[in-house]
């Protein structure tokens, strides 16, 4: 191993400027440590290269958690760089002392010899400007890099027992996932990864799987940078302890657990732990959901000059594509939701800006969205509402950033993950508004005014009553009820029968397992199977004895137990106008409700409190949760944010996908969140202001 040199210095010489044209960034080496002492503070020796140097230099790049043990006054937290002592995170003086072990382990190693990229050490943090700069460079720096080396944190939960067999089975799955998912499985062979445990506490039964989920359900998981680190370095290798596996083989093992959902339990595999691992429950209760799965991704060139409206328009898409399937990832400083997936796209021509406000950043972003994609779209994940119960800590720095609220507040939509429950593709609220088009600027349809949103939009209607409902506790079918009694037999206001339009909310207008659009003039068929499995579902409680009785007695009350009922009060015509149509649907119906049943009872007892659509009655639990239902005064039915309150209105700007709950102030508009309304979400609203029964207003979005 080649010595290192390392030089006193003073202080305003260890971060001596970079040169921004010369793409410089800083690079480590670490000193071998003493031999009777492993565990000595780590001296390190930083010098300058330039990325743009012909041949690049080599090195590799490290991703870890920052934050993890974040108190740098604790004993023992420092490294000397150049001669200066700098505190650190007890995170990251575990992880260079765990690696210059391993390299002094292995000096003939080139891999391990070769200097190394940290952030928190090789870029000047108390330099907001020099800040911005690198963090621009950072998909550069991990492109290049000859590797990037993930750090899990030090053993802990059983994970030195998990990592050797986690980098086993996937080498066995890497060698035969192109031909059978399951030549690998040999239960006779391996009972350690098949058969329960007899460990202490709840675990997963297995204790391989109990070890390997707790892994996965390390914070490092949950850091915005990951995604980023991990996408742009094909050459990614995991450190947890002292076990090292190279990430192909961790995403293997991804990968198959995705495969064999679903699966039938192969002979000698427990059945408990067979469903733990082959259903969207149990990938979801291990952590699993957090993995970044390797997939290819091609940052574009760097841009040089001004860019054409449709380059710009194609990169800044690009980008909030990567923000919005990354969104529930944390960040400590609130403008890393944005900017750590800057890398992924390749926008040379934006630099992140440390020294903005977290208000301005966000600002800015959604004012270019506007301008850029010449829509309001950016409204749809704006709003001021109430967060779920989270950390306190979090949920105080998440609501006190005081950004208009037609802005998106990243930092509070990453602490609500059912952000986009509302949400779907083929939402169009403002269909049709060229028809009715009043511009308010020149032609446009809305301006920018300092802080304030100007648009024109449709006031359609105003809360009446609010709801809070989950479908484990009877709430959901008690409202189901109140809202078909106040309707007295009257159809929804758009003519369909009432209990068809709060099927229909349950699903939001899409088909059961499925984001497939219910259109209203679905056939009979369709229409049956497409949303009474989905609302029969969600009327079984969590201390329900028995799924067929609760479900009977739901249907009961509906009146839909018989086809008479089913006829009158799902599809609104007489059982004589639709027996035909019923001679095939009914059989399939009671088919389908059957198969839910036995699918309820059997996962009575297997039913955790996981975020996400893993299966669909948590989904609908888990998005009921974080939102309320809502009745107008016109008798529409919907979901909004929590934080409603009656008189709140509900509108439709031109430009945005989706209807807005607005809240009027001293003449000024408070956007509350979008909302879903059942019979509303693809240009009902400007219909009628063709047909002259709602008008098109001028709101001010502060």
């Amino acid at each position: 191993m080649t010595p290192i040199t390392i030089p006193p210095t003073s202080e305003s010489q260890l971060y001596a400027p970079l040169s921004v044209k010369h793409k410089e960034i800083r690079l480590l080496r670490i000193a071998p440590y003493d031999a009777d002492d492993v565990f000595s503070i780590c001296h390190c020796a930083m010098f300058t290269v330039s990325l743009a140097q012909q041949p690049r230099p080599r090195y590799n790049a490290f991703s870890y958690e920052w934050n993890y043990g974040v108190d740098v006054s604790e004993i023992g937290n420092a490294v000397m760089v150049n001669g200066h002592r700098i505190e650190v995170t007890r995170n990251l003086a575990a992880l260079l002392t765990r690696f210059r072990n391993i390299t002094q382990a292995v000096p003939n190693s080139e891999m391990f010899q070769l200097p190394i990229w940290i952030d928190a050490l090789c870029i000047d943090q108390s330099n907001a400007d020099e800040r911005g700069v690198q963090v621009g460079l950072m998909g550069v720096i991990y492109s290049h890099a000859q590797a990037t080396f993930t750090y899990l944190g030090e053993d802990e939960n059983d994970s030195d027992y998990a990592m050797p067999i986690l980098a086993e089975i996937g080498s066995k799955i890497l060698q035969t996932m192109k031909t059978d998912d399951m030549a690998w499985v040999k239960p006779d062979e391996q009972p350690e990864l098949w058969q329960p445990d007899q460990v202490e506490g709840d675990g997963f039964l297995n204790r391989f799987w109990t070890s390997a989920g707790a892994i996965m359900k390390r914070s490092y998981w949950r850091r915005a940078w990951i995604v980023q680190e991990i996408l742009l370095q094909d050459n990614v290798i995991v450190f947890c302890g002292k076990n090292i596996m190279h990430y192909h083989q961790l995403n293997a093992v991804y990968y198959w657990l995705r495969r064999i959902q679903g699966r039938p339990c192969p002979p000698l595999v427990s059945v408990e732990l067979w469903r733990l691992l082959s259903t969207k429950v149990g990938w979801y209760s291990m952590g699993w959901n957090r993995f970044v799965q390797r997939r290819r991704v091609t940052p574009s060139e760097e841009t040089k000059g001004d860019q054409d409206v449709e380059s710009r328009k194609e990169q800044h898409l690009q980008w909030k594509a990567w923000i919005l399937s990354t969104v529930d990832q944390q960040a400590t400083d609130p403008r890393d939701h944005l900017y750590s997936v800057l890398g992924l796209v390749g926008i040379g021509s934006l630099q992140p800006n440390y020294s903005a406000s977290v208000e301005t950043v966000f600002y800015d972003f959604a004012t270019t969205s506007i301008e850029v994609e010449e829509s309001l779209g950016i409204l749809s994940y704006a709003g001021h509402w109430e967060l779920p119960p989270t950390d306190v800590d979090h949920k105080t720095l998440a609501t006190h950033l005081f950004v208009p609220s037609w802005v998106p507040n990243w930092d509070q939509i990453s602490k609500m993950y059912n952000f986009t429950w509302l949400l779907s593709a083929t939402d169009h609220a403002d269909k049709g508004w060229a028809s009715i088009h009043v511009p308010i600027n020149g032609n446009a349809l809305w301006l920018i005014d300092g802080k304030s949103l100007i648009s024109q939009g449709i006031s359609f209607d105003t809360v009446a009553q609010i709801e809070l409902c989950d479908v484990g506790d009877g709430s959901w079918l008690s409202f189901c009820l109140k809202y078909m009694n106040a309707r007295g037999g009257q159809p929804y206001p758009d003519g369909i029968p009432a209990l068809q339009a709060l099927a229909r909310l349950v699903l939001r207008g899409r088909k059961f397992a499925s984001n497939e659009l219910l259109e209203r003039d679905s056939d009979v068929e369709t229409t049956l199977l497409s949303v009474i499995p989905a609302m029969l579902a969600t009327f079984y409680t969590s201390n329900s004895t028995s799924a067929a009785a609760e479900i009977k007695q739901a249907q009961e009350k509906l009146g839909i137990f018989t086809p008479d009922g089913i006829a009158e009060k799902f599809i609104g015509r007489p059982l004589s106008a639709v027996a035909q149509e019923l001679v095939g649907a009914l059989p399939r119906l009671t088919s389908r409700t059957e198969e839910l049943t036995r699918s309820l009872e059997s996962d009575r007892n297997f039913n955790p409190l996981v975020p996400d659509s893993m299966n669909y009655r948590n989904g609908i639990s888990s998005g009921m949760r974080d939102h309320v239902a809502f009745v107008t005064r016109k008798g529409y039915i919907g979901w909004g944010r929590k934080g409603l309150q009656d008189g709140d209105s509900v509108c439709v700007l031109a430009g945005c996908p989706v209807p807005l709950l607005l809240r009027e102030m001293k003449g000024y508009n408070i956007n509350l969140g979008p909302c879903y309304v059942e019979g509303l979400m693809h240009g009902e609203a400007v219909v009628a202001v063709a047909d002259n029964t709602a008008r098109i207003d001028i709101f001010h979005i502060v």
